[in-house]
């Protein structure tokens, strides 16, 4: 083997493995990065009225607003059911870190209603969650909102 063959071999693994890398992690790489996701994922299961795929991501340890995860569990189906809003959009995320395991998220849920590209209503609610890293996976620990 020549030695242009040799090198050509190790570069084309480097930009394979490099690509692969890159390329197949689905992974956020920042903490920000992996809480926007999960809002991402909760945002789409809401829209998909999936209160299992809302939940996977509320942690056991759940306290908001006076309520379990079990009782925010039992809003969320009521609310799922009603089908008051059929489109959901979350706007001026602001996600701070208060350690590696804690963090803060502001922002504001648009809550659409009708089959259009135009609503027919919206409502705007202003939400404060808190979220927690547990293992590998950021849980949401703490919900507060209002209109």
């Amino acid at each position: 083997m020549s030695v242009r063959t040799l090198v050509l071999l190790v570069l084309g693994s480097c930009l394979v493995a490099a690509g692969l890398f890159l390329f197949s992690s689905d992974e956020p790489k920042t903490p920000e990065e992996a809480i926007s996701a999960v809002l991402d994922e909760m945002v789409q299961a809401t829209r998909e009225q999936d209160l299992g795929g809302i939940m996977e991501h509320v942690s056991e340890s759940f306290k908001g607003r006076g309520m379990t995860r079990d009782q925010l569990k039992g809003m969320l189906f009521v609310q799922l059911r009603q089908g008051r809003w059929t489109q959901v959009l979350l706007t001026e995320r602001q996600i701070t870190l208060e350690s590696s395991t804690q963090a803060d998220v502001q922002t504001k849920a648009l809550l659409a209603r009708g089959e259009t590209i135009v609503p027919a209503s919206a409502d705007s609610i202003e939400l404060d969650f808190g979220f927690t890293l547990e293992g590998e996976d950021w849980k949401l620990v703490r919900a507060d909102w209002r209109h």
